[in-house]
């Protein structure tokens, strides 16, 4: 018989005893604790030793940097997935945590059941990524839905729509699908026939059929363009 693997745990929080605590909740839950630490160059440090499968990061820490900073060279370097934890739920700490695209934020105090819920689909939508943005083919990918892949030719997307962390993507036959991750990175997997026209929009120029100073207008649909973006586009059309 064998014994399930052990999801291993690396905790970042600046008071001892809540730390201490929390490890404590965390073996209780049945994961294995890597390390604690305090500060973010202690973080980046045994990130880099014990290679957890996710981090739980408190924002506020030791030192200049936060864990908000933590999160960004997680995304960059080591590619897993955290947890924020904090005390702060006010509009300006939450909005600059999520543009990091953490897999959860808990609010202190959390129970023990809403940490093992964070933690398991936190490490599920990691071993799934492969699965979504990340499983991009050649001309394809495959997007999860109704308990299916679901496969999309990049050529169908019309456009795209930024909500917080997801993505929608929206086909010539008006159908949606949703993604997790940012619209930057997403548009790095594309081809170069998608045009950023918005912060939170993109547009597949295959699809473009007319433009104005407030949108463009791709496959009928109207998608929101930036003074900024339009600009770069009407420097590459041809305006007879």
């Amino acid at each position: 018989m064998t014994t399930k693997k052990k999801h291993r745990v690396l905790v970042v929080e600046d008071e001892m005893i809540i730390a201490m605590n929390l490890a404590d909740t965390i073996v209780d839950l049945g994961y294995e604790v890597v390390d604690t630490c305090e500060s973010y160059t202690e973080a980046v440090d045994a990130l880099e030793k014990h290679k957890p499968d996710i981090a739980l990061v408190d924002i506020q820490l030791k030192g200049q940097k936060s864990g908000i900073d933590l999160g960004e060279i997680i995304n960059q370097r080591f590619k897993i997935p955290f947890v924020f934890l904090t005390s702060n739920s006010d509009r300006i700490t939450i909005d600059a945590a999520k543009k990091t695209i953490p897999s959860s934020y808990l609010l202190k105090p959390f129970e023990s059941d809403e940490l093992y819920a964070a933690i398991e689909v936190g490490i599920e939508q990691y071993m799934n990524k492969e699965q979504n943005v990340s499983s991009v083919l050649n001309e394809a990918l495959f997007v999860r839905k109704n308990q299916l892949l679901h496969k999309v030719f990049f050529k169908d997307i019309v456009y795209l729509k930024s909500d917080h962390v997801y993505i929608e993507l929206h086909t010539h036959d008006n159908q949606i699908h949703v993604v997790r991750g940012s619209l930057s990175q997403f548009l790095e997997t594309l081809p170069h026939s998608f045009f950023r026209t918005h912060r939170s929009y993109a547009v597949n120029l295959d699809f473009l059929e007319a433009i104005n100073s407030l949108y463009v207008i791709a496959n009928g649909s109207q998608v929101p363009i930036g003074k900024t973006y339009k600009g770069v586009l009407m420097s590459q059309v041809r305006i007879e």
